[in-house]
C-alpha cells in the first residue's frame, strides 16, 4: 500500500517536472524605430501554448499587449509614440498556469526627424489649361519642403462637390487629367500631402476643354474685297449647337453682332456696311451659344468706300 503510494508520488513529481513552465530569460527590447519596438527572449519552457508580453507605460501598471506562439522568441509591437518610454516582461503560458516573469526591459523611442513631422505647405500659383478635348494640363508651385506628394481634386459642378482627380510624388509640379469630357468646365485645386497630414488647398484654376462641335465659315474666303451691295456668308455647323450667332469685328476690337440667330447650316446676306468702318478688315465669327465654339479660320473681307 505504501509502496504504491510512494510510486505515484514519484510519478506526479516527475510529470510536474516534465511540464513546469521555465521562466523566459535573456529578454531585450529594441526601437525599431520612432514606433515601433521589437521584443526578444530566449525560450527554456516545454509544451507552452505561448507566450504574453506585458508592457507598462507611464503611470499604467503593467497589462498583456501581446501574445506569441509557442516556441516563439520574437515579437514585434507598432503604433507606439514617439519620445516615450516604455517597460516590458515575458511570461510562458498553458492554459492558465503562467511561469514566472522574465525580468523587466526598458526602452524610449527616437524623436522623428523635424522633416516628418513639419506641417507641409500649400501649393501656389495653381493654372490649368485644356489640351485637347479630354486632356487638361495643371501646373503649381511647389512651396513645401516636406511633403510626400500631392492631390488633385477636380469639380464639374460646384465648389462643394470635390473628387479626387491624381496624385504625384514629391517635388512634382505637373499633371495631366486625362479622359475628360469634350466642351465641359471643369475646376481643380491641389494640397501638398505630408505625415502630419494634409496641406492647405491651393488656389482654384478652371478650364473648358474643347468642343468637338465644329462651325466652318465657307465664304467670303480670304482677302475677299466687298465692292458690291451685299455679302454673303455660307457655313456649316454641328446640329448639335442648337443654332449660331453672326459676329463681324476688325483688329481695333470693333464687334458688330450681324445676326443675332440662325440655322446651324445656311447662307446669310449682308447688306448694312453702314453699320461697320470704312476701309477697315473685318474677320466673320461664326459663334454657337457658347462663344467658345467658334470659326473664324476662313472669314476674312475688307469694307470699300467709293468715290462717286
Amino acid at each position: 500500500m505504501h509502496r504504491n503510494i510512494l510510486i505515484c508520488m514519484f510519478w506526479s513529481l516527475a510529470l510536474a517536472g516534465c511540464l513546469r513552465l521555465d521562466q523566459p530569460t535573456d529578454v531585450k527590447v529594441t526601437a525599431l524605430n520612432d514606433s515601433t519596438v521589437v521584443i526578444t527572449w530566449k525560450d527554456w519552457a516545454k509544451y507552452e501554448d505561448g507566450y504574453l508580453i506585458e508592457e507598462m507605460h507611464g503611470k499604467m501598471p503593467f497589462a498583456t499587449t501581446s501574445r506569441a506562439e509557442a516556441d516563439a522568441e520574437r515579437v514585434e509591437i507598432t503604433g507606439r509614440e514617439s519620445g516615450e518610454t516604455y517597460r516590458y516582461r515575458v511570461t510562458a503560458f498553458k492554459g492558465k498556469d503562467q511561469s514566472p516573469y522574465s525580468q523587466v526591459v526598458e526602452v524610449t523611442l527616437p524623436n522623428p526627424p523635424p522633416s516628418r513631422v513639419a506641417a507641409a505647405e500649400a501649393p501656389m500659383g495653381l493654372f490649368a489649361t485644356a489640351i485637347s478635348v479630354t486632356q487638361t494640363e495643371l501646373t503649381w508651385v511647389d512651396c513645401s519642403e516636406s511633403e510626400l506628394g500631392f492631390e488633385i481634386e477636380r469639380s464639374e459642378s460646384s465648389e462643394t462637390q470635390w473628387s479626387k482627380a491624381g496624385e504625384v510624388g514629391s517635388n512634382v509640379t505637373k499633371y495631366i487629367d486625362k479622359e475628360l469630357t469634350p466642351g465641359k468646365r471643369y475646376l481643380y485645386r491641389v494640397r501638398s500631402m505630408g505625415v502630419a497630414g494634409p496641406s492647405e488647398y491651393s488656389n482654384q484654376s478652371s478650364t473648358l476643354t474643347p468642343s468637338t462641335k465644329t462651325i466652318k465659315v465657307l465664304y467670303p474666303n480670304g482677302g475677299e474685297v466687298i465692292k458690291g451691295p451685299e455679302l454673303i456668308v455660307r457655313w456649316e455647323a454641328d446640329p448639335t449647337l442648337g443654332g449660331v450667332t453672326i459676329y463681324f469685328y476688325n483688329d481695333e476690337k470693333f464687334w458688330y453682332k450681324a445676326r443675332n440667330w440662325a440655322e446651324n447650316s445656311g447662307v446669310y446676306v449682308f447688306r448694312d456696311f453702314n453699320s461697320l468702318i470704312a476701309s477697315k478688315s473685318y474677320k466673320v465669327r461664326i459663334s454657337g451659344s457658347d462663344p467658345t465654339f467658334y470659326d473664324d479660320s476662313d472669314g476674312f473681307f475688307e469694307v470699300i468706300s467709293e468715290t462717286h
